[in-house]
């Protein structure tokens, strides 16, 4: 009995962190699986290789797709290499008025 409930426990331990790491990965937007799959042609930009990218992202069509793309075209995307995310510039927010 001892012996079986070890076995469960070690299952606990160490499928079910596996199922949610890839349930995790599987959720990720068409979006967010897009620009992982171009990071380093969106990154280093050119005329070359930015028209299918655009084209794939434009595909998508939600809001947040057009948002990356205006903010691609403004120069304005950070790129998170830890998470390789985007994450878009400060620098075009304009500071509050006292």
């Amino acid at each position: 009995m001892l012996r079986l409930i070890r076995i469960f426990l070690l299952n606990l331990i160490f499928v079910l962190p596996a199922v949610a790491q890839e349930t995790q990965v599987n959720s990720a937007s068409p979006l967010q699986k897009t620009v992982e799959k171009h990071a380093p042609d969106i990154i280093k930009g050119s005329v070359k290789t930015a028209p299918p990218i655009i084209e794939e992202i434009t595909e998508i069509g939600d809001a947040t797709a057009m948002r990356f793309l205006s903010l691609w075209q403004e120069k304005s995307l950070w790129y998170r290499k830890a998470t390789i995310g985007f994450l878009p510039s400060r620098s075009k927010v304009t500071p509050p008025t006292t």
